[in-house]
């Protein structure tokens, strides 16, 4: 056999067939590779930039069409200035007919020259076929420092999406059938109501021990100190340990901003702690408990410290003793003023 195979391949025009043939198989291959199961071209990803000035914002769809049991990405990337804020569209449950399933925030990525990438990513759910449209979004950006009306901004284009049924386009409707009548209950014997009496008695033994447990925390959390004491103690503490000095920079802005996060949380209910920077902000600017300056303040902060913790941004001495310095100047701004007890007038005789 091995000498037929020889014989055969020692003709030119007969290498040539079978060069010809493995062409054809691999074109036929590549193309059925860009086919989706029902046959249709693969949807590819749509990439758009717009610039402004020194930012660019790139809007990212991860296909152009999909079916009622997909889930479509759209990332919003904005490259900017170090100091320079940006303020990403306001996307909360649905966007145009989408159903927002997840929001994902991306650490801010240091570039070359001073510029920062941020990065968020929205899972979005069609409900049923039919055409779809990611409406115009808006992306702010000012400079730090600046005033209010100074706010410019990037509005992207609207953009089209397929949302196709899993169903086959020959299939019909299906057919809904009837609903089937009530259904009488059948005769309860004298056991089954000790059972729900035995049951009632347990809920109401598991509510009453719930309730005891929820009271004994609330008189452990009123005898606890303040929020701005605990902040100030643990603030001193993380400045007695003396991190910088032993190149632990990182850690130091770690335990720095988690200071301010959980004083924020007990001092005024909101969730810092559990939070990325950029979804705290978010929740921020809905907030009324804090003024416009402070809550300006409050995200310079955290995105300096976010640089350092997530860029790898090298502070100087002069950066460190700001960041201490803003967040003890919080700290004192928002704790609550002391009570005044009124003197009691004790009429002489």
């Amino acid at each position: 056999m091995h000498e037929n195979i020889v014989t055969y391949l020692r003709s030119p025009s007969r290498v040539l067939s079978l060069i010809g043939l493995w062409f054809l198989m691999a074109v036929a291959w590549s193309c059925g590779s860009q086919l989706d199961e029902d046959g249709s071209p693969a949807a590819t990803p749509v990439l758009r930039t717009y610039e402004s000035g020194t930012v660019t914002a790139m809007i990212e769809v991860s296909a152009g069409h999909i079916t009622v049991a997909d889930q479509l990405e759209l990332a919003v990337e904005v490259i900017a200035g170090e100091q320079q804020r940006v303020v990403f569209p306001n996307v909360e449950d649905k966007l145009g007919e989408f159903l927002v399933a997840d929001t994902r925030v991306t650490d801010p990525k240091l570039l070359d020259g001073g510029r920062v990438a941020r990065r968020r990513t929205y899972l979005l759910e069609p409900f049923l076929p039919g055409e779809y449209e990611i409406p115009e979004l808006t992306i702010s950006f000012s400079d730090e420092g600046a005033e209010e009306d100074s706010q410019q901004n990037i509005k992207t284009d609207p953009i089209g999406i397929e949302v196709r049924s899993l169903l086959p386009d020959s299939e019909e409707e299906p057919d809904i059938k009837e609903a089937a009548g009530p259904v009488e209950m059948p005769g309860l014997d004298a056991w089954v109501y000790w059972l729900v009496g035995a049951a009632v008695l347990l809920l109401a033994a598991g509510g009453y021990f719930l309730w005891r447990r929820r009271r004994a925390k609330a008189q452990v959390e009123e005898a606890a100190p303040p929020p701005h004491e605990v902040a100030y103690r643990e603030l001193d503490a993380l400045l007695a340990e003396n991190l910088i000095n032993r190149g632990l920079e990182k850690l130091f802005y770690v335990r720095l901003s988690n200071i301010l996060r959980h004083y924020i949380e007990n001092r005024f209910g909101l969730r810092a702690p559990e939070s990325t920077t950029e979804e705290f902000l978010i929740t921020l600017r809905g907030s009324e408990a804090l003024e416009r300056r402070q809550k300006d303040l409050l995200q310079r902060f955290l995105e300096h410290c976010d640089l350092v913790k997530f860029a790898k941004l090298k502070p100087s001495v002069d950066e460190i003793d700001g960041a201490v310095s803003t967040c003890r100047e919080f700290i004192k701004e928002t704790e609550p003023s002391p009570r005044i007890i009124p003197e009691t007038v004790v009429a002489r005789q």
